[in-house]
Formats: structure tokens, sequence, C-alpha cells
């Protein structure tokens, strides 16, 4: 049963289910969405807590490409 939802950003979206959050990426190739991880979490979360941890996560993984991307170009 999902809680809540956060679809902020067409690459990634989010459910929150009872202890845990899943991930779903966006697929070019196939233009839909599967599934891309999934993370422990408390079993009350606000809607708002959730928000903020599905940003930050999205902030987050953004960084980490781009770093990555420079890394490339670099090597």
């Amino acid at each position: 049963m999902t809680i809540y939802n956060y679809d902020k950003h067409q690459d990634y979206k989010f459910e929150y289910k009872k202890d845990h959050i899943l991930v779903d990426k966006f697929y070019t190739t196939t233009n839909k969405y599967a599934p891309y991880t999934s993370m422990m979490s408390k079993s009350d979360l606000t809607e708002e807590e959730f928000d903020n941890i599905c940003e930050d996560w999205y902030v987050r993984k953004h960084r980490e490409e781009a770093a990555r991307a420079n890394h490339k170009k670099v090597s």
C-alpha cells in the first residue's frame, strides 16, 4: 500500500510504503519507469519528511552522476 508519492522529477519517481521507499527510474530506451533501488525508512514518516528524503536523494544522485562524468572527461 502506497502512503505517499513523490514525482516532481521526470527521471525518478518515489513511493513510500510502510517502512521503505521505492525508487523507480525512467529509461529512455523503453520510455517506461522500472524499479531502480529502495531504502529502508521509519514507519511513521510525515509527508514533509518523505519529500525531504526524496529531494536529498535526488540532489545527491545528480551530484554523483556529474562527478562521474567529469572524472571520465579528465581520464
